[in-house]
């Protein structure tokens, strides 16, 4: 005859529930943790990448416009020394460095009217095309004109003073251009720097924030034990030697032979 099996024997062929939560989190959490860590890391790179793409693309066109503004000054310079060079010594090969630079000052402004940030540079810009315009209606032209007469004639036409007055103020404008754009640059430039400061920053901070959680996950794991022997600590009996009685499912030899003598 069969006897149900005891409690504790029971026990010992299924494991405590509570064991098994604590073994799957044991495993799992570990797991956890890097995966929300790189998830984060990732995020946070590709949003950095994107703002440096943009902080980059700034920095590029403020320095385009930079490069045309700085020409579009060295064009006035090459005009106004070409047309004075012919009023003076009246030989024509200065007319072609005059009329180069013409073509070549044209050129850049409208680059710069193309690759103009807002609307306020290109009205600042097209206040430099009015000013260099009228210097050569006003001035380098009649100057001109003048010089294939006489050079006192030319002289006396100098001596106004009007040509100069007019490219200074250009020359005025355009400076103030280009300290505008200086500054715009400098701004991209550091908002390219802070972007990928903080970018690494993230990554540094995530790859501590993993370290630091895995030595505390393993300084409890040293601390408690592992999952499996807390549970077997649990168990009703652990440690003690299940012992089956020598008489179970035996009749007695007392009452055996009783019965056989009755």
């Amino acid at each position: 005859m069969s006897v149900p099996p005891s409690a504790p024997d029971r026990l010992a062929a299924h494991p405590a529930d509570g064991a098994r939560p604590a073994l799957r989190d044991h495993l799992l959490r570990p797991l956890l943790t890097p995966f929300v860590l790189l998830l984060g890391v990732g995020a946070a790179v590709v949003y950095g990448v994107g703002r440096n793409d943009q902080a980059l693309q700034r920095v590029l066109d403020a320095q385009a416009r930079t490069q045309l503004i700085s020409e579009l000054t060295g064009q006035v310079a090459a005009m106004e020394n070409g047309q004075r060079g012919f009023v003076i010594t009246g030989q024509s090969r200065f007319l072609a460095p005059y009329q180069e630079a013409q073509a070549s000052f044209q050129a850049a402004a409208y680059a710069l009217h193309d690759l103009s940030v807002d609307e306020a540079q290109r009205l600042t810009l097209g206040q430099v095309q009015t000013l260099v315009g009228r210097w050569q209606q006003e001035a380098a032209q009649p100057e001109i004109q003048a010089r294939l007469g006489s050079l006192q004639a030319a002289a006396g036409l100098v001596a106004q003073g009007r040509g100069r007055v007019i490219l200074e103020r250009a020359r005025g404008v355009l400076a103030v251009l280009a300290s505008q754009e200086n500054a715009r640059l400098s701004e991209a430039t550091r908002q390219s720097q802070a972007t990928l400061n903080a970018v690494r920053w993230v990554s540094v901070g995530a790859v501590a924030g993993h370290g630091a959680a895995g030595g505390h996950r393993h300084a409890r794991g040293a601390h408690r034990g592992p999952p499996r022997a807390r549970a077997e600590c649990g168990r009703p009996g652990h440690g003690a030697r299940r012992v089956r009685p020598p008489d179970a499912g035996q009749p007695r030899a007392g009452a055996g032979g009783a019965g056989r003598a009755v």
